[in-house]
């Protein structure tokens, strides 16, 4: 009778063993299924997980080793039995279980160690050669960076104003979806033949319930906003947009990207479009190259199709031509900062002497051209009250090439301060963009739009060497001609010269009184501008005067240099 006893205890004990151990293992699962970390030994988590599988099952096998020690011990009735074998028994036991805490008490202190080790204090000198920068000549500065209205493209709105009208482009659509301002990338797209300027992101459920009704047939689209025309459309995709952040199970983004690339290191994603409209994730990957957990470094780049979630690993450079970002922008940023500050080592650059210690500006912006987008910063010291800067750091997001160029002026931050002190700016409470690098006629610009909380007002060009030239216009074609002017008054730039003779056939004297308009026989449809305090013929220009005009020509005006009378 006593061994049906046993028995029966004997199977209910193995019974919630094995149903404790499943659910263990079941929790496990679900905890990486909605974590997906990377397998991989530059993960911290992949070895606290690894820890949790393996223990319970280490901890089991010596149990069953001392319960074939001790096999009369098990299901004795304490307050009944008790010896010296049973306390040796219980003991054991309770000290498998302290062994089994203190060696994840250690790895996690060994976990600790090894990423501390891999902090700028042991390895500044390694972090500041990850991103190799070399010094760009003038020729090729004035080559990337040269504005022309064919080749450039800037935008009139900010990222801020675009996403409000991404918004309102929902219309309908606003119950079901909403959008993301992170994944609101600018990208550059042909279209027609022509380059386009976009901000591109899709429409994402706005619920739990949304998604779970939706997942299958998927988002309807994307918005796409040209920040040079301020147009808003959303464009409808031919069998939904199925993989997103804000899908559910499977059609999550991230969890097809861990399960296609279990041990992958993924960087801040971004969505694209190609030429023609079909929607992409692009994922930006990296490997650690500091003890494991530091160090995060490019290494290629994911490709994957939004709608039917096929996707393709490309390494850096081989990438589709459509891609506009390779690199995780914030990744390079923090490389840029650590090449132009730990070059010289941790110390120098903390209480040292500070030889040759740099640090990128408060922000950054992109320049785009030809299909390449390029982050760009000022290069200035680690004075935080310093708004000079020595000059720039530019990064191909494309190709990760990094060069710096040694353009001495102003930074950033004082160019917003310059336009938004001037008193009509002050006046109606306007804010200032971050600024653009461009090279205008050989004077480096920044380019910076005006705006409310609501919409753009003014464009704005100002030179980097000092910010003493500023002009404000409705449109970049307004300002950009007032621009000119004042740099040919100030003889900067490398605006060609022309000589033409011809009789004045029109005068228009404009509003401020300082500058005159006017039309020659010899050269219709075109206007010349000419300043009254340049001489006293320009001040008493007459129609009929006969004149020889030296001038520079400019993409919608001739700037006067010099005028003549002519008997």
């Amino acid at each position: 009778m006593m061994k049906n006893v046993i028995n029966l205890k004997d199977k209910t004990f193995y019974l919630k063993k094995v149903a404790f151990y499943v659910g263990y293992y079941l929790i496990l699962f679900v905890f990486f299924y909605l974590s997906l970390f990377a397998i991989s030994g530059y993960s911290m988590f992949f070895y606290v997980f690894l820890f949790l599988i393996l223990a319970p099952l280490i901890y089991l096998g010596i149990n069953l080793f001392l319960d074939k020690k001790y096999p009369d011990k098990k299901y004795e009735d304490k307050k009944i039995y008790i010896n010296k074998k049973k306390v040796m028994y219980d003991g054991k036991k309770s000290f498998i279980l302290f062994i089994v805490g203190a060696a994840f008490i250690l790895l996690l202190v060994i976990l600790g160690i090894t990423r501390f080790s891999g902090s700028t204090l042991f390895n500044a000198k390694k972090l500041s050669r990850q991103l190799p920068i070399t010094e760009g000549t003038n020729e090729e500065f004035e080559e990337v960076f040269s504005y022309d209205k064919s080749e450039v493209k800037l935008p009139i709105i900010d990222k801020d104003l675009a996403f409000r009208l991404a918004e309102q482009t929902l219309g309908n659509y606003g119950a079901q979806y909403t959008v993301n301002y992170d994944n609101f990338t600018i990208i550059s797209v042909i279209e027609n033949g022509e380059e386009k300027l976009y901000r591109v992101t899709p429409l994402e459920y706005s619920g739990f319930f949304v998604s779970l009704n939706k997942m299958k047939t998927g988002s309807v689209g994307y918005i796409k906003v040209n920040v040079e025309t301020q147009e808003a459309s959303l464009v409808e995709v031919e069998g939904g947009i199925k993989y997103l952040p804000s899908a559910i199970l499977n059609y999550d983004l991230n969890r097809k990207l861990r399960f296609n690339y279990p041990t992958k290191l993924f960087g801040k994603y971004s969505f694209e479009i190609d030429d023609e409209g079909n929607p992409y994730w692009v994922i930006p990957t990296y490997k650690n190259e500091c003890a494991l957990f530091a160090g995060a470094n490019s290494t290629g780049t994911i490709i994957l199709d939004a709608v039917t979630g096929e996707s393709n690993y490309y390494k850096i450079g081989e990438e589709p031509k459509f891609v506009d970002r390779v690199c995780d922008t914030t990744l390079v940023d923090r490389q840029a900062t650590n090449a132009l500050k730990y070059q010289n080592g941790f110390f120098n650059a903390t209480i040292g002497a500070k030889r040759d210690v740099f640090a990128t500006s408060d922000g950054y912006n992109y320049f785009i051209k030809d299909g390449h987008t390029y982050y760009v910063s000022c290069i200035t010291s680690v004075n935080n009250n310093d708004q000079t800067s020595i000059g720039f750091v530019t990064i191909d997001l494309k190709t990760k090439e990094a060069k710096k160029y040694l353009i001495p002026g102003i930074t950033e931050m004082r160019a917003r301060d310059i336009l938004m002190l001037d008193e009509s700016v002050k006046a109606q409470a306007l804010d200032a963009t971050w600024p653009i690098l461009i090279n205008y006629h050989g004077v480096p610009t920044y380019f910076v739009t005006l705006k409310n909380s609501v919409q753009f007002q003014l464009a704005c060009l100002i030179n980097v060497s000092d910010g003493s030239v500023v002009a404000m216009g409705n449109t970049l074609d307004e300002a950009a001609k007032k621009y000119e002017s004042l740099l040919a008054s100030k003889g900067e730039g490398n605006i060609e010269e022309f000589e033409i003779t011809g009789i004045v056939t029109k005068l228009l004297f404009r509003e401020s009184a300082k500058e005159i308009d006017f039309m020659i026989d010899s050269l219709t449809n075109e206007y010349f501008v000419v300043r009254i305090d340049l001489s006293l013929v320009a001040r008493f220009l007459k129609i009929g005067d006969k004149v020889k005009i030296t001038y520079q020509k400019s993409q919608s005006y001739n700037y006067v240099l010099k005028i003549e009378l002519i008997e």
